[in-house]
């Protein structure tokens, strides 16, 4: 019965697609109208010289969130980098470095690193909270 109720409401308990990616920090702050030129310089320079995300750490600005960032739905990248961020990066193909794209701090290099797709989700992760829907509909009701 509770599979049944959970099936009938598709989408209620969907995962969001999802993304885990590195990203080199280029402040807007510190590079003023160089910006952009040296978020392009950088990009050539770690595609040519197939620098990994986790040696092109150092080559960014100091920045105070983590640049390797575990799975995230675009709402959480949006909250720490910005909705204009989190659109575009969700978009990025995997395996190699993309940008420069554009936060509310400067602009950055991309790898992405695995995408999820959206999903439904187990019956069993979701249990707790289709029974207390189910339970509160038919309270409802009654």
């Amino acid at each position: 019965m509770l599979r049944a109720y959970a099936a009938s409401r598709p989408g209620r308990y969907r995962i969001p697609p999802r993304v885990r990616l590195s990203h080199v920090y280029l402040s807007r702050d510190r590079r003023g109208e160089r910006l952009e030129a040296d978020a392009r310089a950088l990009l050539a320079r770690v595609r040519e010289e197939a620098t990994a995300p986790d040696a092109a750490r150092g080559l960014g600005d100091p920045f105070l969130h983590p640049t390797h960032l575990g799975l995230q739905t675009e709402a959480q990248l949006a909250k720490q980098l910005g909705p204009a961020f989190a659109r575009e990066a969700m978009e990025l193909a995997p395996g190699a470095w993309r940008g420069p794209v554009e936060s509310a701090y400067g602009m950055h290099l991309v790898w992405v690193h695995e995408q999820q797709d959206a999903r439904e989700p187990e019956l069993d992760s979701v249990r707790r909270a289709a029974l207390s829907a189910m339970q509160a509909e038919r309270n409802a009701e009654a």
